[in-house]
């Protein structure tokens, strides 16, 4: 049961890894290499961040809401940004990725709520 309460963050580090990947790549910051830089590290926190899930602390738990709520905000501006650029370039469809990054963000508060269960709390409580 507690794997099934875990598996929400383990999935969003899983997309905000793809995220930062997909940043990394993106066509507007080639030749910033300190921008490109900095999302491979996201990334690699991003795929780390869940072994801390192994370590049965207290901080840990309120690491990992932090993080997925940190992970929210960026899905939400990054959302908002893509919107903005659909509308300046002319595209009629603006609607669809904000609405799906809300969700994307709104599946992070989810996983990082999920710390405040019972169960998640025993067993993060030393």
């Amino acid at each position: 049961m507690t794997f099934l309460l875990l598996l929400p963050t383990i999935l969003a580090s899983l997309i905000m890894a793809a995220h930062f990947l997909r940043a990394a790549g993106d066509p507007r910051i080639q030749g910033a290499s300190l921008l490109i830089l900095l999302d491979y590290v996201l990334l690699i926190l991003a795929l780390a961040l869940p072994l801390l899930l192994l370590i049965p602390a207290r901080l840990v738990r309120r690491i990992m809401q932090v993080y997925l709520t940190l992970a929210a905000l960026d899905l939400l501006w990054t959302g908002y940004d893509i919107v903005q650029q659909r509308r300046a370039s002319g595209d009629p469809d603006v609607v669809a990725p904000g609405v799906i990054m809300a969700c994307v963000a709104a599946f992070c508060l989810l996983a990082a709520t999920l710390y405040q269960t019972p169960r998640l709390k025993a067993r993060y409580a030393r």
